[in-house]
């Protein structure tokens, strides 16, 4: 007589149960992990310096700036106009001002999208099915209009301020380019006004050349008038002769 010992497997139903007990421990470690993570420390914007912290005065500074058209108080309406046409007519003030309008362009594209955003498509098809194919009646044979509206709104909220920071990193563009257009100007107008008033010196000078010409030429005349009358002698006359270039 011959005996068999059996050993008892473990049923299916207890190793799932095992498996689902270790798969729930580990996903409940990710969640653990992951509600614990940072995101990172929060961005914290650089204090802002006074004038007075670099020995500014703020009233002085305000009172001093230079107004943006300063040529016009001059009062030179000569001055004015070759400056304006200058700005008008600069290729390189016309490229300060596309990237400066590209840079509002871009900011407000960036403030927009911080917000709700929705969209409205209309689609309207007319349509006139064959008698002759498989389109059943009553509609083979006939025109029909069809026409469809979908409206979408979507918002994604802002939770750790990455759009916030783009839109402030869009602004500094713009102010950017604001400032350079407004440098780049009052650059070209300083050059304009530096050569109209080295022009203006120049022909000050030139009057006064022409003034003292013409003065040693009345003398060279008279002197002659004198020599003619006998009141003075020839030396007098080459004397006045020589001062006349």
């Amino acid at each position: 007589m011959t005996t068999t010992a059996t050993t008892p497997l473990p049923s299916v139903r207890s190793a799932f149960a095992a498996h689902f007990a270790v798969s729930a421990l580990a996903l409940a470690a990710a969640i653990l992990l992951v509600g614990c993570a940072s995101p990172g420390a929060p961005h914290t914007p650089l204090a802002q310096t006074t004038p007075a912290a670099v020995g500014l005065n703020a009233s002085t500074a305000s009172d001093t700036a230079a107004p943006s058209q300063w040529w016009t108080t001059l009062g030179d309406a000569q001055l004015n106009t070759l400056i304006e046409q200058a700005l008008q007519g600069s290729p390189s003030l016309a490229v300060s001002r596309a990237r400066l309008e590209q840079a509002v362009a871009l900011s407000q594209v960036r403030e927009a999208a911080n917000g709700p955003q929705a969209n409205l498509g209309v689609d309207v098809t007319r349509q006139r099915y064959t008698a002759n194919g498989l389109v059943p009646a009553p509609i083979a044979g006939n025109t029909y209009n069809s026409g469809t509206v979908q409206a979408t709104l979507s918002w994604s909220p802002d939770f750790f301020g990455q759009h916030a920071a783009e839109l402030q990193a869009a602004l500094g563009q713009a102010r950017a380019a604001q400032a350079d257009a407004a440098a780049a100007a009052n650059t070209l107008a300083a050059q304009v006004g530096r050569s109209y008033v080295a022009l203006a010196r120049l022909v000050s000078q030139r009057d006064v050349a022409a003034r003292a010409l013409a003065q040693r030429e009345e003398q060279q005349r008279l002197t002659q008038e004198r020599v003619s009358a006998g009141l003075d002698s020839q030396v007098e006359l080459t004397q006045a002769q020589a001062a006349v270039p």
